[in-house]
């Protein structure tokens, strides 16, 4: 008796068919579909065909093709290869299509290269990806932080520019403004859309319009003039607001400090 192809069963596979919500299953898969849509059905086709012929012939030949070929088996196998073969695609297909972010940093990464902008200076971490840059800002001058070098990491989100980068200093700065772990808290970095803690007007928060320059620009104007009002440092906004003198000793510190760094 024949070997029956419908009693394959293995990754899914019933009657001859593929499992396509599986491959379809794949995150960027909707795009691709109409790419691997034909062969999936001529598969399908051929062995459907196969499994009638092995079935229907008193042929020799085909007898003794059938005892050595397990269609099922080669079924199987193939299945297990489309899966890895179509993930692959999938990716190389992603990298080599650039998202409208990375296209967007690219651009202002260029453009800072050729006009610096007085006050910091920004580059790349890694030359392999353009969400994540190295920058350094100068202390603004007749500030408390005039003569400092402070170093921080820009990361960028994928879906930049709909959503806001975060900043973090490496190097250590005392102000209201930035948390202790060097995170910066400015309104053009908090998600666009109302505050839902009523602090900030929506047209204060992150718009796509925002780039390096003026995230960078936003940062010096907050070192010269803090926010005490809604703090990411309360005790840096005490100090701030009643005891300035310790204050600017901190602000010295991180000063002298960034400047052995350099």
């Amino acid at each position: 008796m024949l070997l029956s192809y419908h009693q394959s069963n293995r990754n899914g596979i019933r009657n001859g068919k593929l499992p396509r919500k599986k491959m379809q299953s794949h995150p960027l898969s909707k795009r691709f579909t109409a790419m691997y849509e034909p062969f999936v059905t001529k598969f399908e086709e051929f062995t459907e065909d196969v499994r009638e012929r092995l079935e229907t012939s008193d042929s020799p030949v085909l007898n003794k093709i059938q005892a050595s070929f397990s269609l099922p088996v080669f079924v199987d196998e193939v299945h297990e290869v489309i899966p890895p073969v179509l993930d692959a695609f999938f990716k190389s297909m992603a990298s080599a299509s650039p998202s409208q972010g990375s296209l967007l940093l690219q651009k202002q990464l260029k453009d800072l290269c050729k006009k610096p902008v007085d006050g910091f200076s920004a580059g790349l971490v890694d030359e392999s990806n353009l969400f994540e840059w190295s920058v350094t800002i100068i202390g603004p001058p007749e500030t408390l932080y005039d003569g400092g070098f402070f170093n921080a990491i820009m990361s960028f989100p994928q879906n930049y520019p709909n959503s806001p980068p975060t900043v973090r200093f490496t190097s250590e700065v005392w102000h209201p403004n930035v948390y202790s772990d060097g995170k910066v808290c400015i309104s053009i970095l908090h998600p666009p859309g109302d505050d839902p803690n009523g602090y900030e007007l929506a047209s204060e928060r992150w718009s796509p319009v925002h780039t390096v320059e003026s995230i960078m620009l936003s940062i010096i104007s907050m070192l010269s003039s803090p926010n005490d009002e809604s703090p990411a440092n309360v005790e840096a906004a005490k100090e701030w607001r009643d005891n300035r003198d310790e204050f600017k000793k901190k602000v010295s510190r991180c000063v002298r400090r960034s400047q052995e760094w350099m």
